[in-house]
């Protein structure tokens, strides 16, 4: 799992303070030690893809409606 930068991104705007130091810490990180956090934070990172794809979702439906 490659976590992209847009994940890091919302973790670091809407995560807490442990949270936040994660990002920190898996962007000092070599990819073995990524992949290690990965693994063992594979909740937090698959709970902040799900919030990016809402946000995204409501920036393209905000999108679509001020076209109209």
């Amino acid at each position: 799992m490659m976590i992209d930068d847009e994940v890091l991104e919302v973790m670091d705007i809407y995560g807490g303070s442990f949270v936040k130091q994660l990002v920190k810490l898996y962007r000092l990180a070599d990819s073995l030690n990524r992949i290690k956090l990965e693994v063992a934070f594979e909740t937090y990172f698959r709970q902040y893809a799900k919030i990016k794809k809402r946000e995204n979702l409501r920036k393209i439906r905000n999108d679509e409606y001020h076209k109209q």
